[in-house]
């Protein structure tokens, strides 16, 4: 589920920090020339991380949930799980931008 490059494939361009070069900068454009991300693929690697972090976010949301439904305390710092779902927000919204 989490975007694995085997780098052998890529000798003169290995794909490095494409996820986060786009977090920081948001352009299809330079993950393609810097990245070494096919044209193709840039969608279908970037929607892939996107759904990642959306079923991390649910994944600990629900974990949250069970913990103070079962046990009547808080499971993890508030801040951390604000932190989860905060970046799978904001991924997506860079990602969308991208997308019309």
């Amino acid at each position: 589920m989490v975007p694995v490059v085997d780098v052998k494939e890529w000798v003169k361009h290995p794909l490095n920090s494409y996820i986060l070069d786009f977090y920081k900068h948001g352009q299809r454009s330079a993950l393609e020339r810097w990245n070494g991300v096919y044209k193709d693929d840039v969608w279908e690697r970037l929607r892939e991380f996107d759904l990642t972090l959306k079923a991390l976010s649910a994944a600990v949301e629900l974990r949250q949930r069970e913990y103070e439904g079962t046990m009547g305390g808080k499971y993890m710092d508030e801040e951390v799980l604000g932190l989860v779902v905060g970046l799978k927000n904001s991924f997506s919204e860079r990602l969308w931008r991208i997308a019309t």
